[in-house]
Order: structure tokens, then C-alpha cells, then sequence
């Protein structure tokens, strides 16, 4: 039996509006979400003894090393998918962990969906979209939207999705400022929520200026609550708005990482040499978007 491969990319929320709170504790949200060149690298291979086993490298596997097994998301989603396909999971699962931890970034969900992906190629399934789609819930609210890795509209509590826009490529850098995000604490830290959600969207264009005034339009509600849980969010967001070029700074998710959108591809690399240089613990890298793309209005 041959090792199977799979690469779960980092969403990225360019801009996330919480709606409005529900009965049952939880927030409705809308957001336009895309996906990065950065991605955890997931290698099933046949298991080396009775139970399978997970393995995690890369420059973030420390920080998850206190997670059990039965706990991690890609485990949970291969054994899930085994049960609801009548099929024997006998992979170990190692995984190359690339993209930070309680960031905003769905390290968690993106791995889950991958597995998904994975193994429904491998045990050739043809599950029925409603069943596949209770599947992907009941691991996470963002792993539906992992699932499809494409831009996205989300809404709901990030479960019903919708295709989003296509995008340009953009001049982006990520910075994770070295802290994980409790997302239920940054949520119950929100007070203000804002319910009327109304989006003026540009007509069809390949105008990079354009679509970046778009995002200017909008914003991340949990922003504030995430700066007030950990200043040093703050801290990241204020030093991106010094940089020269840099058009938008804003935070993913609900924290903790922060993105700039630049002019120009050359302020990317020299903003991303000052916060080496300036905050060394800090991670930082020049992302991209999954694929280049042509903006369209929804």
C-alpha cells in the first residue's frame, strides 16, 4: 500500500462581520475567505501496529504536542469518515505543521478537510452531498469551507457557504506574533454587534486599487474583543501600519495572526526583512493566494 499525500491550505478571513448572536450562544457571521499558499503537508502511510498513530513535525508541532491523538482534528475526521463509509482506516498519519496554531489561520479545519479530501480519493466513495456535508460539520464550523479550499462567502456560523469572488493576486505578508487565540474568548469579550451587514461590491474588474478599497469598506469585528484578550495583536496590527506600502493591515479570524496587503511585491520583502530583523519572535513569511485569480464582484 502506497503513501497518500495531502496539502490542507491556510484560510484567511479578508474581512469577517459578525451578524448577529443565536439562541444557542453562538454568533452568525459573514465573511470572504480565501486560501494561502501555506498549507501543512499530511502523509498517510500504512499503520505500524494496532491502532493508528499520529506524528506531527514542522516548525509548529511543538505547540500541539500536549494534544492527544484522539483529539486532533485529522484523526477525528479520518476515523469519522471510516465509520460513516463502512471502510477499516489502517494509516498512521504524520504531519508537517506549517501553519501557526490558534491563529485564525484553520490549521485544525484545513487538516480535517485534507484527510476528507484524501481518503474519499482513496477509497473512491461518492458520498451523498448531504451526508458528506454532516460529516465535515460535525468536526468544525470551517471545515466545510476547507473542504472546498476555494474563495468563499461564509455566513451562518461559517457553515453555509457560498462561492465567493475571484481574486487578484495580492502583495501579502502574515505575521504571527508568537500567541495562540481562544476563540471563545475572544467572542465573549464581543459586546457591539453589529446586525445590519450591507456590502457594496465593484462591478466586475481586474483593478488590484479597486478591490483593496473594497476591503477598506469592511472589517473584522473581533478585532477589538482578540486586542483586549491579547494586546499583542495590537501590537502587530500597529507595526504592519507603519510599513511603507502597505495598504491594509487587518486580523484573521479571531486572531491571533494579522496580514498586510502592500503596492508593490518589493515593500512585501522589505517589510518582511524589518519585522525579522525588529521582532525576531515573531513568525513571518510572504504568503500568496491559492491560485491567481480575476476579481469579480458577488
Amino acid at each position: 500500500m502506497q503513501n497518500l499525500t495531502a496539502k490542507a491550505h491556510a484560510k484567511l478571513n479578508l474581512f469577517l462581520h459578525v451578524t448577529g448572536k443565536r439562541e444557542d450562544g453562538y454568533h452568525n457571521l459573514h465573511s470572504l475567505t480565501a486560501f494561502l499558499d501555506l498549507a501543512d503537508i499530511i502523509t498517510f502511510s500504512p499503520k505500524q501496529e494496532n491502532s493508528p498513530k499520529i506524528e506531527m513535525t514542522g516548525a509548529f508541532c511543538k505547540n500541539l504536542k500536549h494534544v492527544e491523538s484522539t483529539e486532533n482534528l485529522a484523526m477525528q475526521a479520518a476515523t469519522n469518515l471510516a465509520s460513516h463509509a463502512d471502510q477499516d482506516f489502517n494509516f498512521d498519519i504524520h504531519i508537517e505543521k506549517n501553519i501557526p496554531p490558534g491563529a485564525g489561520l484553520g490549521g485544525g479545519s484545513a487538516d480535517a478537510a485534507a484527510t476528507i479530501r484524501a481518503l474519499i480519493d482513496h477509497w473512491e466513495l461518492n458520498l451523498p452531498e448531504t451526508q458528506l456535508q454532516q460529516v465535515l460539520l460535525n468536526l468544525g464550523a470551517d471545515v466545510p469551507a476547507c473542504f472546498k479550499q476555494q474563495t468563499l462567502f461564509m455566513s451562518g456560523i461559517g457553515d453555509v457557504i457560498d462561492d465567493g469572488p475571484s481574486l487578484l493576486k495580492l502583495n501579502m505578508i502574515l505575521i504571527y506574533p508568537g500567541i495562540s487565540s481562544d476563540t471563545a474568548k475572544v467572542y465573549k469579550n464581543l459586546k457591539n454587534i453589529n446586525h445590519e451587514d450591507i456590502l457594496t461590491c465593484p462591478d466586475q474588474t481586474e483593478d488590484q486599487n479597486q478591490f483593496i478599497n473594497f476591503l477598506l469598506e469592511t472589517r473584522n469585528d473581533l478585532t477589538e474583543p482578540a486586542c483586549k484578550q491579547y494586546p499583542e495583536i495590537r501590537t502587530a496590527l500597529d507595526y504592519l501600519d507603519t510599513q511603507k506600502g502597505i495598504r491594509l493591515a487587518r486580523m484573521t479570524g479571531s486572531g491571533s495572526a494579522c496580514f498586510g496587503i502592500f503596492d508593490t511585491a518589493q515593500n512585501v520583502e522589505n517589510a518582511v526583512k524589518d519585522v525579522r530583523t525588529k521582532h525576531p519572535d515573531w513568525w513571518c513569511q510572504k504568503v500568496s493566494l491559492l491560485e491567481k485569480q480575476t476579481f469579480t464582484a458577488p
